[in-house]
């Protein structure tokens, strides 16, 4: 089976066009925690340091990261093996494509804590799932506008940002337009310091719907914007970060984000809280085994005659399409990786 990787893709990795990859460390096996597309976003050491951090500041822990050779470990599992020195933690070259081991400095088997932030959904996402399971989220209010900001709201932040788009200065009336960084009703699955907003832990609606989580924006940026396929990088200088293909539209944005025409606290609060949701959205998750648990291995294996209690004889057919499958080519070339061990 022909692959661009030495792993199984995850529809994850795939959508995102990944062919950069992060391995937790967790014998005997390993994780995929991560990855992004190198070529869209060259990422280095310093900066991974920085990211991971901005995912989980409190929890995190100092790593190494180590060129890894990716090896099959049994079916949609695999094992690393690091090669050559560590990457200098503070090496602000980007990292080749390829995988990368993320271990402990006394290289006990971790997960890293930023792993367990979750990844999530788009904005974008968030709006098309909630449509589609209707109800679901009705006590934030309908998802067919939860992208539309009142007028009183547009008007304020209109004449604070002297209808200038936040990214390409002037435009005509017609081409910019008004737009959160972060919509209200996504209010449940960003994060923002309690302490900055309020006392109490975890936010609500009311807490959004203010003009400092508002900016003027370019039409066509928009839906980039709220599919987080680009963000803002406050701490690099306020460096645009482009995590997904934007065709044409991407020739609009500056390599940085110009200066605020107003000093605004909460609005550098409330475009943090999208940049760690894009790196939640592009950079997280994607191990095979998110969408392969072993009960579905072990009952396609039985499928296929390749259980412990099968023999060739009652191996599927050639013709049984099952063969054909992402998880029936990873169990098959399992059985051949076994077979040949135990030739040797």
């Amino acid at each position: 089976m022909n692959r661009p990787t030495s792993h199984i893709l995850s529809s994850i990795s795939s959508s995102l066009e990944r062919d950069t990859f992060l391995w937790a460390y967790i014998f005997p096996s390993t994780l995929l925690i991560g990855g992004f597309n190198s070529h869209l976003t060259p990422v280095s050491c310093a900066t991974l340091r920085r990211w991971t951090k901005v995912l989980d500041p409190m929890r995190w822990k100092d790593f190494s990261l180590n060129r890894v050779i990716v090896h099959p470990y049994g079916v949609m599992s695999y094992g690393v093996e690091p090669v050559g020195e560590e990457i200098p933690p503070l090496s602000t070259e980007p990292l080749p494509t390829g995988d990368y081991g993320w271990f402990s400095r006394s290289r006990v088997p971790f997960i890293p804590a930023f792993a367990h932030v979750g990844s999530m959904h788009s904005f974008t996402a968030m709006q098309r799932i909630a449509i589609k399971d209707g109800d679901f989220y009705s006590e934030l209010g309908d998802p067919h506008t939860m992208f539309k900001v009142p007028s009183i709201i547009k008007d304020r932040v209109r004449q604070r940002d002297q209808n200038r788009c936040l990214f390409t200065g002037s435009q005509p009336q017609r081409a910019i337009t008004v737009s959160w960084l972060v919509p209200p009703y996504c209010c449940e699955e960003v994060s923002i310091p309690p302490s900055v907003i309020t006392e109490r832990s975890g936010l609500y609606r009311e807490d959004l719907t203010v003009p400092s989580n508002a900016t003027v924006l370019h039409r066509d940026l928009v839906p980039y914007f709220l599919n987080n396929a680009f963000s803002v990088d406050i701490d690099d200088d306020y460096r645009i970060i482009i995590f997904r293909e934007m065709g044409s539209i991407r020739q609009l944005l500056p390599t940085h984000m110009p200066a605020p025409c107003a000093q605004d606290q909460q609005f550098d609060m409330f475009l943090r809280a999208h940049f760690r949701s894009s790196l939640r959205v592009n950079i997280l998750r994607g191990d095979i085994r998110e969408e392969y648990d072993a009960g579905t291995i072990q009952r396609m294996m039985g499928q296929l005659g390749v259980g412990d209690d099968n023999d060739d004889d009652e191996m599927a057919p050639l013709s049984d399409s099952r063969r054909n499958s992402v998880l029936g080519q990873a169990i098959l070339e399992e059985v051949m990786r076994e077979r040949i061990a135990r030739a040797l």
